[in-house]
């Protein structure tokens, strides 16, 4: 869909995930987990088409904000730019669980830290 940055889930898996019981997500979860401890996620299949996909987009507001600055319209061309800039970095799913679990671990160590001040 186009803008989303997330793939939805299907409706029975988003249930039990609302409920804290999907099984579905708790099985990714450990394979992102099991990836990690050996030593980093392995390349999904996905990520060389997002990353196409995205370098399209890239393009394409690039050469808008080009024609509305060559059409004086300096501001909105900027607007673009500052837009372009606040992007998120292309993720799959797999990436974004690790980033989850990273600033997790991040969190409870600061916490860690904290109480035994």
């Amino acid at each position: 869909m186009r803008g989303q940055t997330r793939r939805s889930l299907h409706d029975g898996i988003y249930r039990a995930a609302q409920r804290r019981e999907s099984t579905h997500l708790q099985r990714r979860l450990e394979r992102v987990v099991a990836q990690l401890r050996r030593g980093g996620l392995e390349t999904e299949q996905g990520k060389a088409k997002l990353l196409e996909t995205r370098e399209q987009v890239l393009r394409g507001w690039h050469a808008i904000a080009e024609k509305l600055l060559m059409d004086g319209d300096g501001r909105l061309a900027e607007q673009v730019w500052k837009f372009l800039g606040g992007m998120p970095p292309v993720e799959t799913d797999n990436e974004r669980i690790a980033r989850g679990l990273q600033r997790r671990a991040t969190r409870e160590e600061q916490r860690t830290r904290e109480l035994s001040r």
